[in-house]
């Protein structure tokens, strides 16, 4: 099953600017199941496929992966990260930053409900997600964390900082 899930990140980071994968039901399905298994390396590959291949079509995959979110907890850390994926790679090229605008702030709120969680890699990845967005749109969402360093939650304030550095490390060089 990795391999299998190597292969289609593969074939639709080649593609994506082609072609979506999202006519094929199978390969949602088939990502999705992998987070079952019993090896993590396969697990990682899954949400990493998932996050790729949902770049080749946001409209489609991104409410794949919020709704099985909020219906299965227990996958909310690998599907955090097949959204971490999905965002570092639409936030690469000035074309992805453009397409994933019109959902930075349904994903912004989203992530935000994350503010209290008690786990530290959880709330790692939700901040990389923030930052990143924040370089998208930084006139409307560097005030929101700006605002949340006075937070009264030591999780939120932590959230935030290592958003900040997201937003100075992941920087696009003109």
């Amino acid at each position: 099953m990795g391999l299998n899930c190597t292969v289609i990140s593969s074939i639709n980071i080649i593609f994506v600017t082609i072609r979506d994968l999202s006519d094929i039901s199978q390969v949602s399905i088939a990502l999705l199941t992998a987070f079952s298994s019993s090896t993590e390396e396969v697990k990682s590959v899954a949400a990493f496929s998932l996050g790729s291949v949902a770049s080749g079509n946001l409209n489609h995959y991104l409410g794949t992966i919020m709704s099985e979110m909020k219906a299965k907890p227990k996958k909310e850390y690998l599907l955090l990260h097949s959204l971490k994926e999905m965002i570092s790679y639409q936030a690469s090229t000035a074309g992805g930053r453009q397409a994933l605008q019109p959902h930075v702030p349904s994903i912004w709120h989203y992530l935000y409900e994350y503010r209290q969680c008690a786990e530290e890699g959880t709330r790692n990845v939700v901040a990389e997600c923030l930052g990143k967005l924040t370089l998208i749109d930084p006139d409307t969402l560097m005030p929101h964390l700006r605002d949340s360093l006075n937070s009264d939650s030591a999780h939120m304030r932590t959230i935030a900082v290592t958003a900040i550095k997201f937003t100075i490390s992941d920087q696009v060089i003109n």
